[in-house]
């Protein structure tokens, strides 16, 4: 028994390791997309420092507000999947209601942020960010899907 016990706590502690090496990992990966992203998007739009002083406090104030829409999406969808044989019509239609609504949240952050955007920078730099923004996200997918593994992104035509 004892070695059942031994073998079991060695188990568990060989099981924490691991998950925190993978997490320690993901974060570092994390932490370098970030990177990748600011002087991306810094060199795209040709950033001077002052800009940039002004711009990542309002886009790291996007992005997070986003984040939140997005994982509360997620859960909804999530949610349903899991549940949808035993949900009742009222309930579903309450989804479907929540999901438009947080469609209409982005949008109305969008317009909020647009105008952040406006006041801090010229407003060819903020048409050449929200390029620059699609063509990160194509960038990433490309990369995380295993094509196009240390490329850079593509440079496709430009406001310049």
């Amino acid at each position: 028994m004892k070695r059942y016990i031994l073998l079991f706590a060695l188990f568990t502690l060989i099981s924490f390791q691991f998950l925190n090496a993978q997490r320690g990992r993901m974060q570092n990966r994390m932490e370098q997309i970030n990177a990748e992203k600011i002087a991306f998007f810094t060199e795209r739009m040709s950033l001077t420092s002052e800009e940039a002083k002004e711009f990542w406090p309002v886009y790291n104030d996007l992005s997070s507000r986003r984040e939140k829409i997005f994982n509360e999406r997620r859960n909804l969808n999530s949610y349903y999947r899991s549940n949808k044989e035993n949900l009742k019509e009222k309930e579903i239609e309450q989804l479907a209601d929540k999901l438009i609504e947080l469609q209409i949240q982005e949008v109305k952050l969008a317009e909020e942020f647009h105008k952040k955007f406006k006041a801090v920078l010229p407003a060819e730099k903020v048409l050449i960010f929200y390029q620059s923004e699609g063509e990160f996200r194509n960038y990433l997918l490309r990369r995380l899907s295993g094509g196009g593994r240390g490329q850079g992104p593509v440079n496709r035509e430009r406001i310049d």
